[in-house]
């Protein structure tokens, strides 16, 4: 199997962000699938080997959502650009920052 079957597999079919907010929920849906798919499972279940290698699986994602939140930082750092796509997208970013740390 190449690695463009394993993609299509893992993928399946994934739309890009349609009109509606169904077809992102479902895109975002998609995208998890994946993740969990290529990370493994994270939740713990009482059995010490398969314990070990879902706390393994949960380091590998932290590190992923540490790299995704520094990329919104970055976003977030144009929140005061006087470029309006540059602002919309740092004001985005930056109040999701801010609801992430209940503010």
């Amino acid at each position: 199997m190449d690695i463009h079957e394993i993609v299509k597999k893992l993928i399946g079919e994934i739309r890009p962000i349609g009109e509606t907010n169904t077809d992102n929920e479902r895109r975002i849906m998609d995208i998890h699938e994946i993740v969990t798919k290529l990370i493994g499972e994270i939740n713990p279940v009482g059995e010490t080997n398969t314990d070990n290698a879902r706390f393994e699986n949960l380091k590998a994602m932290t590190e992923l959502v540490d790299e995704l939140l520094s990329d919104i930082y970055r976003v977030a750092q144009g929140n005061n650009r006087h470029e309006y796509s540059i602002n919309r997208a740092g004001q985005f970013a930056a109040s999701f920052l801010d609801e992430i740390r209940g503010e």
